[in-house]
């Protein structure tokens, strides 16, 4: 019994432990949680930000909530038109997502207007079982459509819309000229 006892007693340390590891973890993590994203020399073609560079950019300001204010580390030797190069390509992309958000408004509507009319078809044909079923399932099938643009598509879309608006928004760094990520997590530090 005082070997079972002794096992509990080394598992509940070990577990205390860990539980103790873990809090610290969370607690440097949140410290260090850094809320910039960082462009490099391969970021930039011809002194201009490139299409990869932008790419790079977006991924980066995914892991930054949209309700944080944020900043972007730009090589010194960049800066020269980076923030209408940025301006244009964030502007073009916002455009885009306005057209698919009224297109996504626009098919809801339209799928959910055919919808309720094969239901009311469906309700006409109920003598023949077989169009009566079709008629059925084509009609949730448009509604479903309809409901699945209109809350989810938008949703994508809105969260689309605020991450380009943060990259608009967002404070602009310049750095000296950046050959590892590492030298940007050095200077900003």
């Amino acid at each position: 019994m005082g070997r079972v006892k002794n096992k509990r007693e080394i598992a509940h340390r070990k577990q205390k432990q860990y539980r103790e590891l873990e809090k610290e973890i969370v607690k440097r993590h949140r410290s260090k949680r850094e809320k910039a994203a960082t462009l490099g020399n391969d970021d930039f073609r011809n002194g201009v930000l490139s299409i990869r560079g932008y790419t790079n950019l977006k991924s980066q300001f995914e892991s930054i909530q949209h309700t944080e204010d944020a900043a972007i580390i730009v090589p010194k030797e960049y800066m020269s038109g980076f923030k209408t190069t940025l301006d244009h390509m964030v502007s073009d992309e916002l455009i885009h997502v306005r057209k698919d958000w009224r297109n996504a408004i626009f098919v809801s509507i339209a799928c959910l207007v055919i919808g309720i009319a094969l239901l009311g078809l469906g309700a006409v044909l109920r003598n023949t079982y077989l169009m009566y079923e079709l008629t059925l399932v084509a009609s949730w099938g448009f509604v479903w459509a309809a409901i699945e643009k209109w809350f989810f598509d938008r949703a994508r879309l809105h969260r689309k819309r605020l991450g380009l608006l943060q990259i608009l928004s967002s404070d602009i760094v310049l750095t000296r000229e950046l050959h590892f990520k590492d030298d940007a997590d050095k200077i900003s530090t």
